[in-house]
């Protein structure tokens, strides 16, 4: 087969197949309504061409089905690489609670985590992304932004150490449909760090209330409230942790697992092929 999809036979014989199309959306739908009618109009016409649409949460899958009801969608567990767990620490937390969120996707509701934090004393917060202006942080003592504009290999380790530093991650979120978070919650489960995390997006199709410590988005009495009941809980943080890595290493949320399922969905497509009769030049 030539890089054009099509399949050269005997010398004489010419089959023309069109090469199957997997498309795959993330933030599409989130957008959707904002979208011209112009851009929808495009990007229903790329979609119709699509042998399969893949999401990566049951909440794009529902607006997936009822936007493009004539092509088939699945939802696909995302994963990330997975080979080597940390232990979970189990100690007590540190005076001050040690928290971490981290992350620059559009969805992150930064806004309401340093409401949260900013007159809780008994919290240091450490924050990880490039979206957010240290403006928004002034004045607020017991609020951090790590600063990761580094080479990789530098980065990766600060990155890596933060995770390890911090007794709790929390995870704020705002409306989405696209499981905004997931590779943090992901990331936090291979360092053994338990997670506060809005529950929004679809995420609890990934990690369940046993593994997750869900809470209502949008409301920062709701993240004080959990902070203090897992500081004060170490058996309650210890085994969130277990249960999340244990979660990460069977339940199909590696990298491996995520390109195992591409691989058997194309099989899948390429099988249900009927090549059309050859034509003889």
């Amino acid at each position: 087969m030539d890089p054009c999809g099509t399949t050269i036979s005997g010398g004489f014989n010419i089959i023309s197949v069109r090469p199957k199309l997997i498309a795959q959306s993330v933030w599409l739908f989130d957008r959707w309504q904002s979208l011209s009618s112009v851009r929808r109009w495009f990007y229903t016409k790329l979609i119709a061409k699509a042998d399969m649409l893949t999401v990566l949460s049951p909440e794009n899958l529902k607006v997936a089905r009822a936007l493009f009801p004539h092509v088939r969608s699945e939802f696909v567990l995302f994963g990330i690489n997975a080979d080597e767990f940390a232990s979970v620490k189990k100690e007590k937390v540190h005076d001050p609670v040690r928290i971490l969120s981290l992350g620059n996707d559009p969805h992150r509701d930064w806004q309401v985590l340093i409401r949260a934090i900013k007159d809780f004393s008994a919290c240091y917060l450490k924050i990880i992304s490039w979206k957010l202006n240290k403006k928004e942080i002034y004045n607020c003592n017991n609020i951090e932004i790590v600063d990761l504009h580094l080479n990789h290999t530098i980065a990766n380790k600060i990155f890596l150490d933060t995770l390890d530093w911090a007794d709790i991650v929390v995870l704020t979120l705002q409306p989405n449909l696209h499981a905004s978070g997931i590779t943090v919650l992901q990331e936090a489960a291979i360092r053994g760090v338990p997670v506060i995390c809005s529950n929004i997006g679809g995420l609890k199709a990934y990690f369940s209330d046993e593994e997750v410590y869900f809470i209502p988005h949008g409301d920062p009495l709701e993240i004080q409230k959990a902070i203090t009941k897992l500081a004060g809980d170490d058996q309650l943080r210890w085994a969130l942790a277990e249960r999340a890595q244990a979660r990460m290493k069977t339940g199909g949320l590696k990298s491996r697992s995520y390109a195992r399922r591409y691989a058997e969905i194309s099989r899948e497509l390429l099988a249900r092929e009927t090549p059309p009769a050859a034509r003889t030049c």
